[in-house]
């Protein structure tokens, strides 16, 4: 058993709050942390029960401890004073752990932003939106889509714009190339168009700068391409925030500006990157999110879901590969679209979400004839041995397969394959060019640590590019060495994992004390900001990337690293992740068993919030 100090420290907490402490209690609690630790929201102790652990006391690693079944566990737990249950009054409840009737065991905090997040999406998405004439939204429809109905390809694209108008709640998900900002970028033209005297007010937002920045220049890029009037593009919105940025979290506060008391000053709020979203995070977007404002959710359910415990967005898509919808909300797209009943979806079992969830499937990016894509493909139905099959046929130029094993070494295959490639960002003449050729390579990796992890692959690759003479030996700080930020600094606005890179300030003279460098991070306005070195928060080499963190990333061309042997991390989100990042051309490197296991092991996160968001209504959240 991998126990960590936090999960002896927290048992022993639990140990001191409560008088009549049991071991299975005490066992519970050190379980329940690890299973924070790992994403998990809860511990199932159905699940756990019936099993045999290592002690979690520091020096007990070698004693076995067995559990009872896992309901026996459960009511042993219900006796305990410092658990409380999912029907007592949660704005009442103090007791650190929470037990559902689903047998689940909670932190009371996770049970909480659960709920929360259940609760205010039932009622948003159960809330009657004015009603517009399908005539008037059917012409719009047709100036922003010429010959709609005939080009069935963005059939699911006009739906989803359909939604995001009908309805006060859309999640839109789909893989790279399927359209997502596109369809944004139209829905919120013609959401202005539909409402020419209101003075509306969008916010665009993702979860971290970088995809920020994609989504307003992804927006902006779709100027040309837009039918309407310049009255229209004047009126979109030019700024895109950081979700922290947009609830005003700063330095002096842990929780943001805007709340239920305080909500948001918008009468629609679109989302990017909403897989990377986790549970305390989107509580907070929904608890400042004002009654009558719509929510646009965009993002892809297959990708990895956020580092935090939670799979918000996978779990608000509920798993869904085709778009139904209710007959009465099928009847309102056909009014619309003057289309019989087999251009639209079929009908759905009539949950509340249901009309609002879209799923976009035409790829543009990937063609039938695309390496990337159809590996892709593969790997997000599960299909580990027709993934090898595409990436080990060497059919396809855009994808490249290497075996690593033998007496060859890290340093050796880096010094032959790889560091030539970034020899481009040093000769950058500005910061932005700099940012620009980063996009060109990177390497991905599945852990942080060990001889494949990005930790060893940085140290190396910096030791490689001194050795070649692009940067001094002796300096930690040289142009283009690019970074990332891995803990939130509020004070300065820089977040776990915004990018950046060093650059040389041509107006500072070096003299003793005075740092010729800055830091360089590109911000949503696409203006970039610089620091001193000193004035950053902790950060880390970004020659290499975990997957993990490459989320909300494009790169023409990807080198992904597998470790030498599988664990539960290498899973298929975490495969479909690295895999596209790549727009043009992908390597990887490992062992063939490797990836065939990771291909097929999906990942699993105990939660209960698919079960609150599907079921039959709102009032039994």
């Amino acid at each position: 058993m991998d126990w960590e100090e936090v999960d002896r420290h927290f048992a022993d907490l639990i140990h001191r709050l409560e008088v009549q402490s049991s071991p299975e209690l005490l066992m519970a609690a050190a379980l329940l942390s690890k299973a924070v630790r790992e994403g998990h929201t809860c511990l199932n102790m159905a699940e756990a029960g019936g099993k045999s652990y290592s002690d979690y006391g520091e020096g007990k690693a070698n004693q076995y401890v067995v559990m009872p079944e896992g309901s026996e566990w459960c009511r042993e737990l219900a006796r305990a004073s410092v658990v409380g249950t999912a029907e007592e009054d949660s704005c009442r409840i103090h007791k650190p752990l929470i037990l559902d009737a689903g047998g689940r065991l909670y932190l009371l905090r996770y049970w909480r932003y659960e709920q929360k997040v259940a609760e205010r999406l039932h009622h948003a998405v159960s809330r009657q939106l004015d009603a517009m004439p399908s005539d008037i939204i059917s012409a719009a429809l047709r100036r922003l889509f010429p010959g709609a109905g005939e080009d069935r390809e963005s059939d699911d694209q006009m739906t989803a714009i359909l939604v995001g108008i009908l309805r006060p709640v859309a999640v839109i998900t789909g893989g790279p190339g399927t359209g997502k900002t596109w369809t944004a970028a139209r829905l919120l033209a013609l959401f202005l168009e539909l409402n020419p005297a209101l003075p509306l007010r969008i916010a665009l937002t993702a979860p971290t700068a970088k995809a920020a920045i994609r989504l307003r220049e992804a927006i902006i890029a779709e100027k040309g391409n837009l039918k309407q009037g310049m009255d229209i593009w004047d009126r979109m919105p030019k700024e895109c925030f950081t979700l922290h940025r947009l609830l005003g979290y700063s330095s002096r506060s842990y929780s943001g500006r805007f709340n239920r008391d305080n909500p948001l000053p918008y009468d629609m709020v679109v989302v990017d990157e909403a897989s990377m979203v986790d549970l305390p995070l989107m509580a907070a977007l929904l608890d400042a999110l004002p009654s009558t404002a719509r929510l646009i959710l965009l993002g892809d359910q297959d990708q990895l879901a956020s580092v935090e415990p939670g799979r918000v967005f996978g779990d608000l898509c509920g798993g869904r590969r085709q778009n139904l919808f209710s007959a009465a909300f099928r009847s309102r797209l056909q009014e619309i679209r003057c289309q019989g009943t087999d251009d639209v979806p079929q009908p759905s079992a009539g949950r509340p979400m249901d009309d609002s969830i879209v799923v976009l499937h035409k790829n543009r990016r990937f063609g039938p004839h695309s390496g990337i894509g159809s590996l892709s493909r593969a790997i997000q139905d599960g299909r580990a041995e027709k993934a090898w099959e595409i990436l080990a046929s060497g059919q396809f130029q855009d994808l490249h397969w290497r075996t690593i094993g033998g007496n060859e070494t890290l340093e050796h295959l880096m010094t032959a394959q790889v560091v030539e490639r970034f020899k481009t960002i040093f000769d950058a003449e500005t910061p932005e060019d700099c940012f620009r050729r980063l996009q060109g390579f990177r390497i991905l990796c599945a852990f942080r640590k060990g001889s494949w992890g990005v930790e060893s692959v940085n140290d190396l690759l910096e030791h490689l590019i001194k050795k070649n003479g692009w940067a001094s030996p002796s300096a930690i700080w040289y142009p283009g060495r690019p970074i990332m930020v891995t803990v939130n600094d509020y004070s300065v606005r820089l977040f776990n994992g915004d990018s950046g890179v060093c650059f040389r300030v041509e107006d500072l003279t070096p003299s003793p004390g005075v740092h010729p460098y800055r830091i360089f991070f590109p911000q949503e306005g696409g203006i970039a900001r610089k620091f001193m070195p000193s004035r950053l928060p902790p950060y880390e080499t970004a020659y290499a990337l975990t997957v993990h963190k490459s989320q909300g990333s494009e790169f023409d061309h990807v080198l992904l690293l597998l470790p030498g042997e599988s664990s539960e991390i290498m899973t298929r989100e975490l495969l479909y992740t690295a895999v596209t990042r790549a727009r043009k051309g992908l390597e990887i490197w490992g062992d063939k068993e490797v990836f065939l296991e990771a291909a097929r092991r999906k990942a699993h996160r105990n939660s209960a919030l698919a079960e609150y968001l599907w079921r039959a209504g709102p009032e039994g959240t």
